[in-house]
């Protein structure tokens, strides 16, 4: 880490972006745009010092061009602010892709990380308070941690987790944070997560119990942890699923200061369309100004209660309502 010292440090913790994600038919890399400009701002507004990325940066292990030429222009735009990047992989990424360069753009203060090795360091910033000590965990599985460590009997998600949180001999005398990117067992799920059969994928959030802050991916929805302030899911900036059309997104805000001295804001975000469930009978939707005006821009999930089928009712709607992702009959 350069030899820079700040004031008390201003954290900003979001995660799951998910770039280049399609929802049905529709390209969402307009709407990913927008929200990441709006991240941006919300960082340069708030004097925010770094951006934590908790993984699930890409949609897919095989990024498209345009979702790696817009994670190019929103890491540029954050480092023409002198603002740190923290950023880890989630299990929608392959952790080399994303990891490629990192010792480059370390020189910008760009921090990637790379596969979980158990020799990994934290890294060190330091403030008016004194040092803050970062440790990134990507998404690991036991294979990861048996491999590593060459463990022959079987192990659960969570003895992979707490292997590799032990092995970090963390100080916990001093400020700590940790990115990470799993499932913690009791969270709230949503339509748009991947999990393994039986919950086998679930650890506990005793594991992170001693840290000043633990920046969570993986879950879409944002949300404490075992009601502890400081163990926080951000959630994914913009709507994934419509089990989320009534959740509000948000940018998580961390302000540190000495030890044990800890503030933590949510900053909504506006997104470019939002989502929503319109539920009632086909004349009346098709029919209704009024709605027809209000969700002229959002993606709808149309729920129709008619007793009878309307033929091509998906393309006359979709002629009133833009953006319409699904319907039920």
């Amino acid at each position: 880490m350069k030899g820079k010292q700040y004031k008390s440090m201003k954290f900003l913790h979001i995660s799951d972006l998910h770039l280049g994600i399609k929802l049905m038919e529709f390209d969402m890399i307009e709407d990913q745009r927008f929200i990441l400009d709006e991240i941006v701002n919300i960082a340069i507004d708030n004097k925010v010092d770094a951006i934590l990325i908790a993984g699930d940066v890409y949609d897919s292990t095989w990024p498209r061009i345009e979702a790696i030429s817009l994670l190019d222009d929103f890491l540029t735009k954050i480092c023409e602010h002198n603002i740190m990047v923290f950023m880890i992989s989630g299990n929608h990424d392959q952790v080399e892709r994303l990891s490629f360069g990192s010792k480059i753009f370390m020189n910008s203060n760009v921090f990637i990380s790379e596969k979980y090795s158990k020799n990994q360091m934290p890294i060190i910033v330091n403030d008016e308070f004194g040092s803050i000590n970062i440790y990134m965990l990507p998404f690991i599985k036991p294979i990861n941690i048996k491999t590593e460590f060459d463990i022959e009997t079987n192990i659960s998600y969570d003895d992979a987790v707490k292997t590799a949180i032990d092995n970090f001999n963390v100080n916990y005398d001093e400020r700590n944070i940790i990115l990470s990117h799993q499932f913690i067992a009791g969270s709230q799920v949503s339509d748009s997560e991947n999990f393994s059969v039986g919950g086998t994928d679930q650890v506990s959030s005793k594991n992170y119990d001693n840290f000043d802050y633990v920046a969570l991916g993986h879950l879409h929805n944002p949300q404490l942890v075992s009601k502890k302030e400081y163990i926080r899911y951000s959630g994914s900036p913009i709507k994934l699923s419509f089990s989320e059309a009534k959740v509000n997104k948000v940018a998580l805000i961390i302000d540190f200061k000495e030890k044990g001295n800890v503030s933590i804001d949510s900053v909504e975000l506006k997104p470019l369309r939002d989502m929503a469930i319109l539920k009632g009978k086909y004349q009346d939707i098709i029919e209704d100004n009024e709605k027809i005006e209000k969700y002229k821009n959002t993606y709808l999930k149309v729920i129709l209660t008619d007793e009878k089928d309307e033929p091509y009712v998906k393309d006359k709607l979709s002629y009133r309502y833009k953006y319409i992702l699904k319907e039920t009959i």
